[in-house]
């Protein structure tokens, strides 16, 4: 009986993990969340985007951090071209952390929000330990659980 509590308990501790993208996991796997992110904005959005180019580069103007989160979630989030249903499982909660202005969800909150996005059944089987696997496999998105520090 003890076992089922101490599974329960871990379950239960598990669901309460929240997740966010990690902007500095970005820089430690050289890769660029800017250029990730510019990506998934709107054509309104992308031509809208006012910033300084980067005189030092050869490289045109991108969105940056945290300012290009809040103008998705303002902005782009709202459109339907965002919220393809046709989308794979990763992306979409890339793009749910990103909608949400990159707030750390728990499993249940991605979970929830993931079946609204894709609207019902598509075949895909999606529940709290499959997205719990596909989130602490990421090499790509870089999301990962709030407050855990990752080694580079």
């Amino acid at each position: 009986m003890e076992q089922i509590d101490e599974r329960t308990s871990q379950s239960e501790s598990d669901s309460q993990q929240k997740y966010f993208i990690d902007l500095e996991w970005y820089q430690g796997n050289n890769r660029s969340f800017d250029v990730l992110v510019q990506n998934r904005m709107c054509s309104t959005s992308f031509k809208g985007w006012s910033i300084s180019e980067d005189k030092s580069s050869n490289s045109p103007a991108t969105p940056r951090g945290t300012d290009a989160i809040a103008e998705i979630e303002q902005c782009c989030s709202r459109k339907p071209e965002f919220t393809n249903p046709n989308l794979a499982v990763m992306e979409i909660l890339f793009r749910i952390l990103l909608a949400a202005g990159n707030q750390p969800l728990s499993i249940r909150e991605l979970e929830s929000r993931l079946n609204e996005w894709i609207g019902g059944w598509d075949g895909r089987v999606i529940n709290e330990n499959v997205l719990k696997r596909l989130l602490e496999g990421d090499h790509f998105y870089g999301i990962r659980l709030a407050g855990v520090v990752d080694p580079v």
